[in-house]
């Protein structure tokens, strides 16, 4: 089974929608578990998932931390909200990682450009042309090797920072062609007064945290 953590900014209906479009789609798949929702809103909830509410500034890691606490699952999922999950993403995804501890599916908006035609699932620690920081499944064994995830970007290159923990710790990441997520792309961000901020201006933050992994 998969467990799913989503992180979640209702800022108003569409973007709340967008949320439950993700749960709705992952949930149709018979190998996934929980749903937990972490979300910033403290008015909003979600039926069918456990919702959970912070009131730390927002930082991707530290929610995905958070709401790693409420789940149970041998594996988990680690999602932005913007996605649409196919119907048997999850099964395709148990079968593809065949021994890997940390993968992530496969979505054609962007991994088609990268791989359009390829007969293998790559393998490797390249952020969003292999490790797609959308959606990120793992093996609890990761986390117990790793530790939290690092929290010292806000949003942008967190899977770059996730890239460089796992393979300071020697575990590879495979992206499963089989298991099919069409990311969005930004809805949630979109307009958002702090966006500068959450993206490019994470950057030197990126270059202090990867100097911190390598040379611990």
């Amino acid at each position: 089974m998969i467990d799913l953590v989503i992180v979640s900014n209702a800022l108003d209906q569409d973007r709340k929608h967008i949320t439950e479009t993700a749960m709705l789609t992952a949930s149709v798949d018979p190998m996934v578990g929980n749903i937990v929702v972490v979300e910033q809103q403290a008015h909003i909830y979600y039926n069918g998932a456990e919702t959970v509410h912070y009131d730390f500034s927002f930082n991707y890691h530290k929610c995905l931390n958070l709401g790693i606490e409420y789940t149970d699952a041998e594996y988990i999922a680690l999602c932005n909200n913007d996605l649409v999950f196919s119907f048997n993403w999850a099964t395709k995804m148990l079968e593809g990682m065949n021994g890997y501890l940390s993968a992530s599916p496969w979505s054609e908006n962007v991994h088609g450009i990268f791989w359009g035609g390829v007969t293998y699932d790559p393998v490797g620690w390249d952020a969003r042309s292999i490790i797609a920081g959308w959606c990120i499944v793992v093996h609890e064994s990761v986390l117990e090797k790793i530790g939290k995830l690092h929290e010292g970007v806000k949003f942008w290159y967190s899977d770059n920072v996730y890239a460089a923990q796992i393979k300071k710790a020697g575990i590879q990441h495979i992206l499963v062609r089989d298991s099919r997520v069409e990311h969005l792309e930004t809805r949630t961000l979109a307009g958002h007064p702090l966006l500068s901020e959450y993206t490019g201006g994470q950057f030197e933050n990126y270059q202090n945290v990867l100097n911190e992994i390598n040379n611990l």
